[in-house]
This record gives structure tokens, sequence and C-alpha cells, in this order.
């Protein structure tokens, strides 16, 4: 548990300058993803370091240079939380040093050629994510995601 604390510290003082508080929810959800539980609802106020708690296992692995996940695909319901937490998350791998690593986002964006939901850590929206599972996707070029990525 302390490497993952050490994830979280690096993250929370690089952006705000200060220690994580250590809610007792941290080490709840750590345990469940160590036990290989496929399946948790994380629920706390605002502010309380849900995006951090839920990263530093996947962002532990990239600093040891493990693969335990794919990729970490973070979904949220508009673009512009979706662009904001695309740079949250680079600048929280930048602050760990971890290279190479890429960070990407698709929300459908209008005449672009990518492979969708493609990166090390990819921010999408909800109902990009939906999409990509039925083969639904604006007029372009486009290469389907795998169930197995998700």
């Amino acid at each position: 548990m302390d490497d993952y604390w050490s994830i979280v510290d690096a993250i929370v003082g690089r952006r705000r300058g200060t220690k994580a508080t250590r809610y007792r929810f941290f080490k709840l959800l750590w345990d469940l993803i160590d036990d290989g539980r496929r399946l948790v609802i994380l629920r706390a106020p605002p502010g309380a370091g849900k995006t951090e708690a839920i990263t530093a296992p996947f962002l532990l692995d990239l600093v040891k240079g493990e693969r335990r996940w794919l990729s970490l695909i973070h979904v949220l319901p508009t673009r512009s939380l979706v662009n904001s937490m695309e740079l949250r998350h680079a600048e929280a791998i930048e602050a760990l040093n971890i290279e190479p690593v890429i960070v990407t986002h698709d929300y459908g964006e209008l005449f672009t050629e990518k492979v969708y939901l493609d990166g090390d850590v990819v921010v999408t929206t909800y109902d990009t994510l939906l999409y990509r599972f039925y083969g639904m996707r604006v007029p372009g070029h486009h290469i389907l995601t795998p169930f197995s990525k998700v």
C-alpha cells in the first residue's frame, strides 16, 4: 500500500503542492484491486481523490515496468471534462517520470483518422465508448476497438 501512496503523493504534490489526505476508501479500493476484483464502484465527495485512487495501481505498474492491464480507459460525461482529464493524466505521468506513455482522448470528433480508444491512457465520453461497441461512428476512417481492451 505504501507504493500506491507514493504515487498519489507524487501526483498531488506536483499539482497542488500538498500531501494527499489518506481517506479510508483508498486502502479498501486498493485491497479489492489487488485481490483481483474486476468491478468496483467508488463513491466519494468531489476533491476526495477518486481519480488518484483508481489510477495509482495502473501508474505504479508503469513505474515498475509491469502491465496488469493493457490500458486505462477513463470515461466521463462531457467533452470539456475529457479535455481537462487528459491534461491531468499527462501531468501525473510527467510527475512520475514515466516514458514512453501515450495519453489520448476520443469523443467522436469529426474528420479525424485515428485508432479509437488506443493508447496507454485514454479519456473518452460515455456515448463514444458505447458507439465503439456497436460499430457506430461519424463518417470517416476508424478501427473498432476489441472488447478485450475494455
